[in-house]
């Protein structure tokens, strides 16, 4: 009987670990791609993202500040698979940090392919944000995903951005 228990908690668990990855997948598609581009633009930014309304507040804060000067394209995370680092001046990669893993495969893929990871920035979030969070040479910031803290949070990475864009001017 305490053998068939075992069983059954867990396979529930593996059950809705399953069901929590799949939906959190799906929902991740449902990120709008768009390409922002501008004649006098001598900047290219890529935003690399999944979908979630803190998220989307950040990338609306980030084009809106950076389309004047910057050509801007926005692609799902499940597509970063198909970049090349090198076309772009500077890579902003807004990521979700799962229990199973600290960031999603096509993440950790992408900057274990890239040697130069200088023009890369990397914002984590999850529940629980820890300062320090480091990987591929990155100093990545991290934070919780909540709507309150999307002006501060978008400070944070405007800091990052500006300087890389001093380094290239």
């Amino acid at each position: 009987m305490k053998i068939l228990k075992i069983l059954a908690v867990s396979l529930t668990t593996i059950i809705l670990i399953t069901v929590f990855s799949f939906s959190y997948y799906l929902h991740s598609l449902k990120l709008e791609e768009r390409l922002y581009l501008n004649d006098k633009a001598c900047i290219n930014f890529l935003i690399v993202s999944d979908a979630s309304k803190y998220k989307d507040e950040l990338r609306t804060e980030l084009v809106t500040n950076y389309s004047d000067f910057c050509n801007i394209k926005v692609i799902n995370i499940h597509n970063l698979k198909f970049i090349v680092s090198e076309l772009y001046d500077i890579i902003l990669i807004l990521d979700t940090c799962l229990a199973c893993e600290d960031f999603n495969r096509p993440t950790k893929r992408f900057l274990d392919l890239n040697q130069n990871t200088s023009n890369i920035i990397l914002l984590m979030t999850a529940s629980d944000p820890r300062e320090g969070f480091q990987y591929a040479g990155i100093d990545a910031i991290s934070a919780a995903s909540r709507i309150k803290n999307t002006g501060r949070d978008y400070l944070r990475i405007r800091s990052e951005i500006d300087n890389i864009l001093k380094k290239i001017n």
